[in-house]
């Protein structure tokens, strides 16, 4: 939800350690206001990096 006053909210997305390296497409859907649907953007899975 993006707060009142606001035009965007950061979004933080994880993948357990078992899902492949991969990419698929992404959207957001509300269900108020008309069910209003964002741009669909590519996502990609990639593996974790050491932090060495």
């Amino acid at each position: 939800m993006i707060p009142v006053g606001k035009n965007d909210q950061i979004l933080y997305m994880t993948a357990t350690d078992w899902v492949p390296e991969t990419s698929r497409l992404f959207h957001l859907r509300a269900t108020v206001d008309g069910n209003q649907v964002s741009q669909t953007v590519r996502i990609k899975v990639v593996p974790k990096k050491d932090k060495s």
